[in-house]
């Protein structure tokens, strides 16, 4: 058993595990627990670096990537790195990225191992989304990623071919 912060008024989002570590997200913080040893410790605390919502997360072959209304966040295993970033200066202002997640608490990210692409789509009522190309560091952004942006699920991977996953509750598919 480990407590990591207790009563902060803030609540556990969603865990992940990645290379001897767990990431604990809450709202608003990150929380890097490191359990390569004998002994759990604490090895990181990020302000600002909590998700909303489970599917605000993913695992990639470089790391976990998330999203926030502060920027679109990598961890390799010892850094956390902002993707919004790039030799110090922004590849998306702050006003387009705010604009684009809105207030919604649904946008949704997911890796496509294929392209080697994040995903990060609009809350549960849009069909935008912006994609991150790892090798080339690059963003692009889709006014139309999805005909059916309303679903509202996590984007998961098949555990059979690695394919990015949806599903349409409308029609009760998988897209």
């Amino acid at each position: 058993k480990l407590d990591v912060v207790v009563e902060d008024g803030d609540e556990i989002v969603h865990l992940m595990e990645h290379l001897y570590r767990i990431l604990q997200f809450k709202h608003n913080v990150l929380y890097i627990i490191n359990v390569s040893g004998e002994i759990e410790y604490l090895e990181g605390t990020f302000k600002h670096k909590g998700i909303n919502n489970p599917g605000a997360a993913c695992k990639t072959d470089f790391g976990i990537v998330w999203a926030n209304n502060f920027g679109c966040y990598l961890y390799d295993g010892s850094n956390v790195t902002n993707l919004l970033e790039k030799g110090g200066r922004l590849l998306i202002s702050n006003t387009v990225w705010n604009t684009f997640l809105g207030t919604s608490i649904h946008h949704r990210v997911g890796y496509n191992p294929f392209k080697r692409q994040v995903i990060i789509l609009q809350g549960t009522s849009g069909s935008a989304g912006f994609v991150f190309n790892m090798p080339t560091q690059s963003w692009t952004k889709s006014n139309s990623m999805v005909t059916d942006g309303d679903s509202g699920c996590n984007l998961i991977n098949d555990p059979v071919d690695g394919s990015l996953l949806a599903f349409d509750d409308g029609n009760n598919t998988i897209d």
